[in-house]
């Protein structure tokens, strides 16, 4: 029992430490970033050493394992239940981010989701010039910044779009925005894609890039954020960004747990030849007066993310 007893203060101080990183978003540098996109697992995990210090009916330990159960729970647990989806009353928009990984995807299965979907606005990071030919037949206006691998980024759309430099953040991959004007109203789009966390010295750009996105503007234009983030809805900044007016679409619905990312084993998705534990790092986040009224994954093979789908209804403009 005395052997049970230190497991789980050890077990419990290390999870408690994870905790208290997560919860106070101190997690800076190498492994820390990273492991916060585990989050949900980590959350999990913390039942060991409840199990443990319970079997050792160590009721100190039991006490202090489940406080920092109930603290990673909460972080994490309300994703799966729906929250607060809006309640606008204006026109209504069906919004699809893809990553084509570096052009690799299934062309033929995007054009099929695209029209079996009846997608109005499409966000394409990874898009290369090809992928951006195809797409142009499809959508009669777009803000299109293709490049060969897998900087290039797209927003294409059923309504006019006009780009808007300004809301642009200076990143290594592109992020055109722009203003998607339709009858009843209007929203501002950022196409999302800040440098991938792979490697330790690309790991602060990483979150540099995130930092730059536009915030919310409570008083101002509506604004939604579709994309490839790189992070998960436990990584700061994201936090950060949500805070300052934005509802994640996926968590509104109780979805926010459903995963978008690794979909196929690449070298990019794997550590020591072994694949990644999956993790949600698409997004579409939209301004708090925007409401949600449905969200989906979907399977794009030949990419190494899902397909990522909501249902949008904005406020009228009078």
């Amino acid at each position: 029992m005395r052997i049970l007893s230190i497991m789980a203060w050890v077990a419990t101080a290390a999870f408690g430490v994870f905790a208290a990183v997560r919860l106070g978003g101190l997690e800076h540098g190498w492994p820390l970033r990273p492991a916060m996109a585990y989050t949900p697992y980590i959350a999990l995990g913390v039942l060991v050493p409840v199990g443990l210090a319970l079997v050792a009916r160590n009721w100190r330990a039991s006490a202090a394992a489940l406080v920092v159960a109930v603290a990673l729970g909460s972080a994490v647990l309300p994703r799966w239940v729906p929250g607060d989806a809006g309640s606008a009353d204006g026109p209504r928009i069906r919004v699809l981010s893809a990553n084509l990984l570096g052009g690799g995807a299934d062309m033929g299965v995007l054009r099929r989701l695209i029209a079996e979907q009846r997608v109005d606005v499409l966000s394409v990071q990874e898009l290369t010039h090809e992928a951006d030919r195809q797409l142009a037949a499809l959508f009669p206006h777009r803000v299109a910044l293709p490049e060969d691998g897998v900087a290039g980024t797209g927003l294409y759309s059923r309504y006019p779009l006009t780009r808007l430099p300004h809301l642009e953040p200076v990143s290594s991959f592109r992020m055109p925005a722009a203003r998607l004007d339709l009858p009843g109203a209007s929203v501002e789009l950022l196409a999302v894609h800040p440098m991938a966390p792979s490697e330790r010295i690309n790991m602060a750009l990483t979150y540099a890039e995130l930092n730059r996105i536009p915030r919310a503007t409570p008083g101002g234009a509506v604004r939604v954020l579709v994309g490839d983030f790189n992070a998960t809805l436990d990584h700061v900044e994201v936090r950060e960004l949500l805070d300052s007016g934005y509802r994640d679409a996926a968590d509104a619905l109780g979805h926010g747990l459903t995963w978008t990312w690794p979909n196929i084993k690449h070298p990019a998705t794997t550590a020591l030849g072994v694949s990644l534990p999956p993790v949600t790092i698409d997004h579409v986040l939209v301004d708090e007066r925007v409401a949600v009224r449905g969200f989906d994954v979907y399977d794009l093979p030949g990419s190494d993310h899902r397909p990522v789908l909501a249902e949008l209804t904005l406020p009228r403009t009078l």
